[in-house]
């Protein structure tokens, strides 16, 4: 289920057949999002069996691990050349405020050619946390970007980047690319 405060969003699992639902992310440190509850919650209401693949070392928080084998989920881990990217605002507490999809790994790879900021370029990377002062200069090199891309949910990127900036600049805490 979404958190109180969050929006139904859209997903974008990576791969769908009639046995599973495959969910690849790429970050090196995986936790328990919207996108991933709901693709676990597709797969039991379709009766097929959910999957999450992930490169090898990655961490995967303990919460979400219990989870996906109570329901009888899988994670695997191997390199993934298609995947998926989030962007999620987790408060103080580790409570997660919102997310949404971005969209697959050719919007990815379109969002970072069309930026300019060698900051951008560098820091925004699915694993990456902002918070503190990495949020303040996050909101700063988004601000002088010039971004036409939406998101999964046909939402304005550069906008709904920047409502979860302020998000988390009102409640604390961070934002997780993952």
């Amino acid at each position: 289920m979404p958190p109180q405060s969050q929006n139904p969003r859209g997903i974008l699992p990576t791969y769908v057949t009639s046995q599973e639902i495959v969910l690849c992310k790429v970050s090196p440190i995986v936790q328990n999002t919207y996108e991933i509850r709901l693709a676990l919650f597709f797969a039991i209401e379709g009766k097929k069996t959910f999957k999450l693949v992930t490169p090898p070392n990655t961490d995967i928080e303990n919460e979400l691990l219990q989870s996906i084998v109570k329901f009888g989920g899988k994670v695997e881990y191997h390199d993934c050349k298609s995947f998926s990217v989030s962007v999620s605002h987790f408060d103080q507490n580790g409570l997660e405020k919102d997310s949404w999809v971005l969209g697959d790994e050719i919007a990815w790879a379109s969002l970072l050619s069309s930026c300019s900021s060698a900051w951008i370029k560098a820091e925004l990377k699915p694993g990456a946390k902002f918070g503190g002062e990495s949020l303040l200069r996050f909101e700063q090199e988004i601000s002088l970007e010039h971004i036409q891309h939406k998101n999964i949910d046909n939402e304005d990127l550069k906008l709904a980047l920047q409502r979860i900036i302020r998000e988390c600049k009102t409640h604390g805490g961070y934002v997780l690319i993952q």
